[in-house]
């Protein structure tokens, strides 16, 4: 697969592509991020706090144990349900672990969550060419994107808003999902 156009993001986090073997989130809104992450992790893992079903992996980890991230995607879950593999990092990975990703045959599915990425980064186009990943780029929201999220979150609970009033939290909040 390759990077999914806005209107393809949410249809794939209600029905994730069971095909997929990785998916990379990125971008500059954190908080969507996030957001996205967790829909799809819990798509993946009935308990996203289960040690024995994702593993949750950092730069960290990463930096102290490279080879962290291979056994973890080599291991086997005894659940007889995918495991999940979950890595947020904020520095670039290695080449080499760039390169075992995709060279290394593996039946869990690993989630990769990171700030902004270059389209000449090694981990993006790595993904971009694969046809067995998903990439979703998460950017800060226009304005008309923040208004139409909080008239989301007011009909769920049937509550409404003036117009000046949704204007001044709209300027108020920013554009990050968070």
């Amino acid at each position: 697969m390759v990077a999914l156009k806005n209107q393809q993001i949410e249809a794939f986090l209600n029905n994730p592509d069971e095909s997929v073997k990785a998916i990379l989130l990125y971008g500059s809104d954190r908080g969507l991020i996030l957001e996205r992450s967790k829909a799809i992790l819990s798509k993946y893992a009935k308990d996203p706090n289960d040690p024995f079903v994702v593993s949750k992996l950092d730069d960290r980890t990463i930096q102290d144990r490279p080879e962290s991230l291979v056994d973890e995607l080599l291991s086997i879950n005894f659940n007889n349900s995918r495991k999940v593999v979950y890595l947020n990092i904020d520095n670039p990975l290695p080449a080499k672990l760039i390169k075992d990703i995709f060279d290394i045959s593996y039946d869990s599915i690993l989630i990769i969550t990171t700030n902004e990425l270059k389209p000449v980064s090694p981990l993006r186009k790595a993904f971009e060419k694969n046809t067995d990943t998903v990439t979703i780029p998460c950017y800060l929201n226009a304005e008309f994107k923040i208004s139409q999220i909080i008239e989301k979150k007011l009909s769920q609970y049937s509550n409404k808003i003036s117009r000046d009033a949704k204007d001044l939290l709209v300027s108020l909040l920013g554009n990050d999902h968070q």
